[in-house]
């Protein structure tokens, strides 16, 4: 699966990584570790959420399954998302051919049949001449 689109937060910040969160939310780190992500979550509700979220799941394999439904999901609507897209400019392409057509009709069109007419009557010989 692509993640192309997904960034994690925690890669571009001075925020504990995500793994090093998952330890402390399965008390897996030392107390030094402990300690120092104990004091950034008292002043970030963000990681604090994370790390709420993460004692939710029994193990990091049942994390990871979820994260994965996560992603596919995401990818699935961007391909709506992108098929829809393809679908409005196509339906704008139709629109702008049927109006430059029908502008064309009608401001081409009459000139051309009034010339025509008027050559018509021009080079057409009168019955009465015969």
């Amino acid at each position: 699966m692509s993640k192309k689109y997904i960034h994690s937060f925690f890669d571009h910040t001075e925020h504990p990584d995500e793994s090093t969160l998952w330890l402390y939310s399965q008390g897996e780190l030392t107390r030094k570790d402990m300690h120092s992500v104990e004091q950034h979550l008292i002043d970030c509700p963000m990681c604090s959420d994370v790390v709420d979220g993460f004692s939710k799941y029994e193990s990091e394999s049942s994390l990871n399954a979820s994260k994965n439904r996560a992603y596919l999901m995401f990818e699935q609507a961007l391909k709506k998302r992108k098929e829809r897209k393809i679908l409005y400019l196509a339906m704008v392409a139709v629109f702008v051919v049927v109006a430059v057509s029908a502008l064309v009709l009608v401001y081409d069109f009459p000139e051309k049949n009034t010339q025509e007419n008027s050559q018509v009557a021009k080079y057409t010989p009168r019955e009465d001449t015969w």
